[in-house]
């Protein structure tokens, strides 16, 4: 049960930080934003790393749900709004990209519960 939960968290955690950072009736992509590289990204990386010491089994899927999910929200509300985007396949990429790092917090946040003697 804990791992479902982890894992709606980790989802909504990204699509919560790529909504945050784009002010209403803007057509830009969060990551077009100074305010995602400064905010929503660190704060993606910081849940990676909380989500890595709750649920230290197979810490990569944290990092990795948080990314993609944004890119699943995106396809999907891109998708609503005007068709599939022409860079679906360079976004899915970057998405890709950006999960490394929330992958390394990730393990790092499982390690740090190992040596805690949590698990």
């Amino acid at each position: 049960m804990r791992v479902w939960l982890v894992a709606i968290a980790a989802i909504v955690v990204g699509i919560v930080a790529w909504e945050a950072v784009v002010p209403p009736g803007t057509r830009k992509e969060a990551w077009d934003l100074p305010i995602y590289w400064q905010a929503a990204y660190p704060v993606m990386v910081a849940g990676s790393l909380l989500f890595g010491w709750f649920a230290p089994e197979r810490p990569w899927r944290w990092g990795l749900l948080i990314c993609m999910g944004q890119g699943v929200w995106v396809l999907v509300t891109t998708a609503l709004r005007s068709g599939v985007p022409n860079l679906l396949p360079l976004g899915l990429v970057m998405f890709a990209i950006l999960s490394l790092p929330c992958m390394i917090a990730a393990y790092t946040g499982a390690a740090l519960s190992r040596r805690s003697g949590r698990r």
